[in-house]
């Protein structure tokens, strides 16, 4: 049951593969493209100055990318929140585990493409900017590392949503989840309770990312990963008889 799934998932979604892996080497790329839009630019110190000085523009491209992946990994749901499609699933009994954990598989797996993708042509152009310039810039693994588990984070509050209610109410509730928080952040920057925001920035300012933060939160993420499955699999059979066309 579980390869027959594993097949589906496949076929269904190779495509969704191949975007996550032109968003990995595009976030890398795209410092160097951006640099060349300007043909007056394209020069060895031009290329040297913009990669010292770039950091930011890379990381605004990973994030990006990061959530062009995520959106991707909604579509994993497409057309599968049918009520016969549901039902046939829950008519094995190891059909829901199974079903679940394919989709579980595929989401973590495309979030580890990305990252090995994007650590790995990141590597890549630290590697050429150094040789080129012996400018001693170090790949952006640990911060890439994070915005992986991070995924993997969002994701796994997501998906019991999406399992629960379809892809479209799911992503409804999910929407509505996410404004909340935007206006939270808004709130704690205008009032900046006992200098929380001051403290944050000093976080992120920090190149060296703190132990705690190292090893904690691959814990958190890797435990809600697990945990959503675990949810997802009780509250499927009453998406399927609730909201499921």
């Amino acid at each position: 049951m579980m390869e027959g799934y594993l097949y589906k998932e496949w076929k269904q979604n190779r495509l969704l593969f191949l975007l996550t892996a032109v968003a990995a080497i595009e976030q890398a790329l795209f410092p160097i493209q951006f640099f060349m839009l300007d043909r007056r630019t394209i020069s060895r110190e031009a290329f040297l100055y913009f990669a010292q000085g770039g950091q930011l523009v890379q990381m605004a491209a990973s994030i990006v990318a990061a959530i062009c992946v995520l959106g991707a990994q909604e579509m994993i749901y497409r057309d599968d929140d049918m009520k016969a499609w549901g039902l046939f699933v829950a008519s094995n009994p190891k059909g829901i585990k199974g079903y679940i954990l394919t989709k579980y598989s595929i989401t973590a797996t495309m979030s580890m493409c990305f990252f090995i993708l994007s650590a790995g042509f990141d590597y890549i152009f630290t590697k050429i900017a150094n040789v080129i310039g012996g400018i001693g810039l170090s790949p952006r693994t640990e911060f890439l590392w994070i915005l992986t588990l991070i995924m993997l984070l969002l994701s796994a509050v997501e998906m019991p949503f999406v399992i629960r209610f379809g892809m479209k109410l799911g992503n409804t509730i999910k929407l509505i989840i996410v404004i909340a928080l935007l206006i939270l952040w808004v709130v704690l920057l205008i009032t900046n309770p006992f200098g929380m925001v001051d403290a944050i920035f000093a976080f992120f300012a920090d190149k060296e990312i703190p132990f705690s933060v190292k090893w904690g939160l691959p814990m958190i993420s890797f435990g809600a990963f697990i945990l959503s499955g675990l949810i997802s699999c009780k509250l499927y059979i009453k998406g399927v008889f609730q909201y499921y066309n």
